[in-house]
C-alpha cells in the first residue's frame, strides 16, 4: 500500500512518486542560508526542509504534522526512486 502519511509508508520504501515536487525551485541550494539541517531561501523568504537529513520516521511525522501547510522540501532519491533518509543508505543518490 502507498499511504504516504500513514504508518504503512514507514514499513516500505518511500518513493519519489509519493512526494512530488510540483514547482521545483530554481535557486541553488548552496546559495541559501543554513538553518540547522535546513536552508533559508532569501529569494522566496521560506525555510526549505531537507527530508533526506531526517530519519524516515521523523520525516513521516514532520509531513503528517504539516499536512495542511504549504511546505518547501528537498530530498534525495536513488536510481529506483526510493527517497533517502538519514537512516538509509544507497550507492547512487540523485537530488530532487
Amino acid at each position: 500500500m502507498r499511504e504516504l502519511l500513514g504508518l504503512r509508508v514507514v514499513l516500505v520504501a518511500m518513493k519519489r512518486r509519493d512526494l512530488p515536487i510540483a514547482s521545483p525551485c530554481t535557486v541553488e541550494w548552496d546559495t541559501m542560508t543554513p538553518r540547522g539541517r535546513n536552508m533559508f531561501c532569501n529569494d522566496c523568504k521560506t525555510v526549505v526542509h531537507d527530508l533526506s537529513k531526517m530519519r524516515r520516521l521523523e520525516a513521516v511525522e514532520f509531513l503528517r504534522s504539516r499536512v495542511n501547510d504549504q511546505l518547501c522540501v528537498k530530498y534525495s532519491h536513488d536510481v529506483m526512486g526510493n527517497v533517502q533518509f538519514a537512516d538509509t543508505s544507497t550507492a547512487t543518490v540523485i537530488p530532487a
